[in-house]
Order: structure tokens, then C-alpha cells, then sequence
């Protein structure tokens, strides 16, 4: 919302062509109703740019930041510390002919001078009758006229609600609407974590003067349909929350299988300790540190699937086709059957549990001298949050003294330079995530060095130092043969921290016994000579769990995309693939990830080899080609924002050329 703007000033006249006498409330008027900062030119101008008029606006600009309710906001101008909402409940006026029609601000009084209109158009296509109570979103429009959007009707007095951010240190809820440029005071905070999508509404005695919400909790709901968000993406994604009867029986058996701890060494005399996110049930890794004669050891205990799940069982078979554990914000679809991923297979305290040991021996000044593999059998102590365990080293907690001290003296000395970038590490303030990312990437990269010393086929993760530098465009996938990862800074690596999670972690798992001589265990020639297979598989299901987080960002930006139809976007080239171009939608930051069947019947062909988005022209002949990081102009169409399905128009340099390419749907 704000005034109207014209050549970079701010004007506001009626149509009788007089300006308004100047007051202070006058002026705060003209710094709430514009969401940017007004200068002192353009406020002059407002108030006549009469001679006389500098020193009565400067007075009353001086009382207004006295009272704390505007600022100054640099170089930009002058801007009120609350401004007013641009979204509001109003009343439809009298309706006549095809003119635009007034509505009625609710709680706003009559000499503020302020008014608005709703289009004919708007009227018509939703059905409006004179006194309706409806939502309206408000525009710049004629000076103190503002020009109001329908939104929504008010259906039996209830609230309307918007989906949006919270801001935990400001208390402010930000809509995810970004045509929405308001920001909202929320008296009860949510005790949930700003990242999170929340619902708020708009009180019946809603001001826009004074823009207070409530919020009413996470938004886990479609709010046209009812359906949880979810179940609407793991249907689209064909996830299954459930296993099937047969598997879940075969789990229940594997529950009360025994351990037979005389096969393993024991470690169940050390201090391990499981550091996950709050909430986590599925604890796959441990660490516990311990003095020796001449320097330091560092363990990584890694829970041991194979032990239980063995190769092409059912619940094998049934991990093997989820390939990952997606966590769908309010539920969880576990690779694994429950029964096993958090409770036989999870490193919970207290209990004896079979884990793959990774010790790492160094010397006291924290140089790795050198590492064991082998099985062994632990007992974990206690489960912190990353929170917990930062707060405990913050306090100088002795248990976990010895491992920040050689963390950070690893750390100072070099020796994980390798890993800043990709783990964006930051002692200060995320000490304790650091420490176990650091911990569980030296694990990997140990495994698979010991792995290729063994001769024993694996699945690596490998990363590829792109040709243009640019790492950002690369991604990390597995492959049965070892590359490398140059994102770490890693000769060699594979994934075997999180078996109970990643189905690649299994297979690593399989391949260590088979390494070390774990009858019955370890991995056969039938699952060696599918490696490729398994691999080919994996990064599909890998792709896949991105997916279903850009869905969630999508489901969400689908109200802005509905209001973007009508206009051009600007359209990011992220990433051009084999078989694929991902693209974003910078207004919204919506991704999407087109696919060679999407680019069927139109004039566009997607060059793998050469990672290049090609144009032909009408007659089939090659026009232009696009890159990764280059831009071209889109249309969003068809929105249909309650199924969340939506269309891209591309819309090429050359304007003559122009071709639609579907760009996917978010419901089944």
C-alpha cells in the first residue's frame, strides 16, 4: 500500500486538484500508508512546496521521531516505525454502471481523507452485491484513493488467514505473499522456530492502523480442501507412510532377535553420546573420546543394520525401494519399519546395541597417527539436542571437554580446512553442529579409504571439481566407482553414517563385514554386480527428497503465483541436467525441476553433454542457447491453487518465439 507515486515524488490530491492542509497526523498518514521511505522532497511536495510549509513539516517530522513513531531510515527518507496494513476488511459501496466502485475500510475513520475502489471487474467475477463484507488487499492507486484487490468473501464472520513466517526477536509475522508488503505485530508468540510456516487471522476488529494478528499454529493444512500438505506431496511423490503387513511382521520378529555381544568388542565401558536434532527418534551415530598413553581417542559408532536386516529380506527389499527416510515437516516416512529404525536399530540410551566402530588414533597434538574399523558393542548414555550439547561445552561440561579441545586445535592448525566450505563451520555459533558434521565426515572418508585398501566394491559418494569452478551448479551422487569429493576436499568418501536413514549406508555397511569377515553379514556378488543398478536408484530417490522440499517452498508461493499471472517473471536457469532443466521464479523463489517429457511438442531441447537449454525457431533450426545462471522472461498460468497445479509460459529473448512448458503439478 502506499501513495501514489509519480517521477520518484510522492503526490496526493483529490479530484478537485486541492491538496489537503498539512498536520502532523496528516503527515504520519503519508509515511504509514507507503511501505518505503518518503524524502523530505517528496513529503514538501506533498504538503504544497509552499515556502512556508519546510519548517512546519520539519517541526512536526521532529515531534513524530521524538514519539518514536518514525525513523529515519538513512539516506532514503523518513518512514513510520508501524506501517499501516495493506490488507484489510472493508464493505462494497454502492454499485454503479461499470465505473469503480468505493469500499468501505472497516475502522478506519472518515477524516483520515483516505478511500478506496474496487474494479467493476472484480466485482463481477466474484459475484459482489453492495454491503458484502469482503477481504481486500490495498494498492497505490489516485493520491489518498487506493485501489483495492478482492481476496476473499467473509464467510459467516469468520477470521481470514494468511500463511507466513514468524520472527521469534521481533515478534513480527511476515506473509509468505510477498505482494503483501505489510508486517504484523503477533501478541502471543508461537513457541515454534522462525523457518516454520505458520497461519495467522486477521481479527474481526481488525485495524489496518494498527496491524495486531493472532496466530493460530503451524499451517499443516490446505486451507481450501482441508488436506494435510503432506499427503497431498506423498501422494504426488508416490511416498507410502505405512509398510506393508508382510514387512511389518518380519520386523516385529527381527525386534526380539538377541544380540550376541561375544562376536564384537566391547565398548560399552565408554562414554558415547548421541547429538541429533530435537525430535530425532532415529539415532544412527555416536561418538565418545578417551585419553590414551600417547595422545587421544576419537570413536564413531555407527549403528549396525546389517546385523539385523539382512540382503533381500522383505524388510531389505522395502527399504531398498524408499531408498531414504523423507521427513514431510508433520509426519515421517521411515525407510525403515518403526519398530526397528527407532527402537531396535536406534542408538537409544541405556540399551546394548551392535554398531560399526571407527576409532581414529592421534598423537597429542592432534595429528592423526591412525584408524581401526571393526564391530563392536555399545551402550549410549544419554541423547542431547545440538542445542544441549552446545550449552554443555559452553559450560566447560567435562564429559565433552576433550573433544571440543581437539576440535578446535584441529581447526586452528588446519587440519579441517577442507571441510569450511561445504560445512559452512562457525565455532562461535554453531560449535556443537560443526563437531558432528566435521566427526561424521572424516568417518566416511576413512570408511571408503579402508574400503578400497580392502579391495571390497562400495558405492561412493563422489563430487566432481567442475570445469567452471562453479560448485554450486554441481551435485553429489553415488557410483560404483570411487571419484572422490571435491566439495570436502576428500580423495575418497562414501556414505555409512546414517544407515537406518540411507539405503547406500546399508550397502556400505555390508560392504565393511565383508572387509572385516563377518559371516552372513557381509556383502554378496548378487549385490555387487547391482551396484549400478542401486546407484542408478539411490540418486533418483535422492533427487526426489529435494523435491519434496521445493514442493513444500511451492505449495507455500502459490497464492503469489496466482497474482503473477497476468504479468512477465523473470525466470533463473539453476541447473540444466542430462534429462532436465531446474529453474526458479525470482518474484517467488518457487523451483521447479522440468523434465525431457515436459519439453514434448514445444521448440525447446535440453543439450546434456553440454549442459545447455536450446531454442529452435518456427522451422526446427537451432536460435539461441541458454545456460546455467542465465535468465529469460516466463508467465505463470492456469494457477489453480487448490490442487496447487500451475503451467510456465517461456518466454525467449527473440519475441516472436514463445512455447509453454508444463511446469509440473504438486497434487496427484
Amino acid at each position: 500500500m502506499g501513495v501514489f507515486i509519480k517521477d520518484r515524488v510522492s503526490c496526493v490530491s483529490d479530484k478537485s486538484g486541492l491538496l489537503p492542509s498539512v498536520t502532523k497526523e496528516r503527515l504520519y498518514q503519508w509515511l504509514a500508508m507507503n511501505p518505503s521511505p518518503l524524502s523530505r522532497a517528496a513529503l514538501l511536495t506533498l504538503a504544497g512546496a509552499e515556502s512556508h510549509s519546510a519548517p512546519v513539516v520539519d517541526g512536526y517530522l521532529k515531534e513524530l521521531m521524538d514519539e518514536k513513531r518514525v525513523v529515519m531510515n538513512g539516506r532514503r527518507g523518513y518512514q513510520a516505525v508501524w506501517p499501516w496494513s495493506d490488507i484489510a476488511y472493508a464493505t462494497v459501496g454502492t454499485i454503479q454502471g461499470h465505473r469503480r466502485v468505493p469500499v468501505t475500510i472497516s475502522l478506519l475513520p472518515a477524516d483520515t481523507g483516505i478511500a478506496a475502489t474496487l474494479s467493476h471487474a472484480d466485482i463481477t467475477k466474484n459475484k459482489l452485491q453492495e454491503g458484502d463484507r469482503i477481504v481486500v488487499a490495498l494498492r497505490r492507486g489516485d493520491g489518498a484513493t487506493l485501489r483495492a484487490q478482492f481476496l476473499a468473501h467473509m464467510h459467516q464472520g469468520r477470521p481470514y488467514r494468511l500463511s507466513g513466517t514468524f520472527n521469534r526477536k521481533s515478534c513480527v509475522f511476515t506473509p509468505l505473499d510477498r505482494s503483501i508488503k505489510g508486517v504484523f505485530v503477533l501478541p502471543d508468540a508461537p513457541d515454534k522456530e522462525a523457518k516454520h510456516h505458520f497461519l495467522a487471522e486477521f481479527p474481526p476488529d481488525f485495524d489496518i492502523r494498527h496491524p495486531v494478528m493472532a496466530v493460530t499454529g503451524d499451517q499443516a493444512r490446505d486451507l481450501d480442501t482441508g488436506r494435510p500438505i503432506s499427503i497431498i506431496i506423498a501422494m504426488k511423490h508416490q511416498i507410502a507412510h505405512s509398510h506393508p503387513g508382510h514387512v511389518l511382521k518380519e520386523a516385529h520378529n527381527l525386534n526380539r532377535r538377541k544380540l550376541r555381544p561375544e562376536q564384537r568388542v566391547d565398548l560399552r565401558h565408554l562414554d558415547f553420546h548421541t547429538v541429533d536434532p530435537l525430535g530425532s527418534t532415529d539415532l544412527d551415530d555416536a561418538f565418545a573420546t578417551e585419553k590414551e598413553r600417547d595422545g587421544y581417542s576419537l570413536y564413531t559408532a555407527i549403528a549396525d543394520v546389517p546385523a539385523l536386516v539382512h540382503y533381500n529380506t522383505a524388510v531389505d527389499r522395502e527399504a531398498y525401494r524408499r531408498g531414504v527416510t523423507f521427513y514431510l515437516k508433520d509426519r515421517t516416512s521411515h525407510m525403515l519399519p518403526p519398530v526397528l529404525s527407532t527402537n531396535k536399530c536406534s542408538l537409544v540410551a541405556n540399551a546394548d546395541r551392535p554398531a560399526i566402530i571407527v576409532r581414529q588414533r592421534m598423537d597429542w597434538d592432534c595429528n592423526m597417527t591412525g584408524y581401526e574399523v571393526f564391530a563392536g558393542i555399545i551402550r549410549t548414555r544419554e541423547q542431547l539436542t545440538y542445542g544441549q550439547f552446545y550449552d554443555l561445552m559452553e559450560r566447560d561440561d567435562p564429559r565433552f571437554r576433550l573433544i571440543k579441545d581437539i576440535h578446535d586445535t584441529r581447526r586452528r592448525r588446519g587440519l579441517n580446512e577442507e571441510l569450511r566450505a561445504l560445512l559452512k563451520e562457525n565455532p562461535e555459533a554453531f560449535a556443537s553442529k560443526s563437531i558432528i558434521e566435521t566427526l561424521m565426515v572424516q568417518t566416511n572418508a576413512l570408511v571408503a579409504k579402508f574400503l578400497l585398501a580392502a579391495q571390497v566394491p562400495f558405492l561412493s559418494r563422489n563430487f566432481e571439481q567442475p570445469q567452471n569452478g562453479d560448485a554450486a551448479s554441481q551435485r553429489a551422487y553415488y557410483s560404483s566407482q570411487s571419484l572422490g569429493h571435491a566439495g570436502l576436499g576428500q580423495l575418497y568418501y562414501a556414505h555409512v553414517s546414517s544407515p537406518i536413514r540411507r539405503y547406500a549406508d546399508i550397502i556400505n555397511l555390508r560392504a565393511l563385514h565383508k572387509a572385516l569377515g563377518t559371516k552372513g553379514i557381509g556383502i554378496g556378488e548378487e549385490e555387487i554386480a547391482r551396484l549400478d543398478e542401486s546407484a542408478s536408484h539411490l540418486n533418483d530417490r535422492r533427487r526426489i527428497e529435494r523435491d519434496v522440499q521445493h514442493d513444500y517452498e511451492k505449495y507455500h508461493a502459490i497464492p503469489d503465483l496466482k497474482r503473477l499471472q497476468a504479468a512477465p517473471v523473470r525466470v533463473f536457469i539453476n541447473e540444466i541436467g542430462n534429462d532436465y532443466v531446474e529453474v526458479s521464479i525470482l518474484q517467488t523463489g518457487v523451483r521447479q525441476r522440468l523434465m525431457l517429457p515436459d519439453f514434448q511438442g514445444t521448440r525447446w531441447r535440453v543439450d546434456g553433454p553440454r549442459s545447455e537449454l536450446v531454442l529452435l525457431d518456427a522451422s526446427g533450426v537451432e536460435a539461441r542457447r541458454y545456460h546455467r545462471g542465465e535468465s529469460l522472461l516466463g508467465q505463470i498460468c492456469n494457477v489453480d491453487p487448490a490442487s496447487a497445479k500451475w503451467e510456465l509460459l517461456l518466454i525467449p529473448t527473440e519475441p516472436q518465439l514463445r512455447s509453454v512448458v508444463k511446469a509440473g503439478s504438486l497434487s496427484p
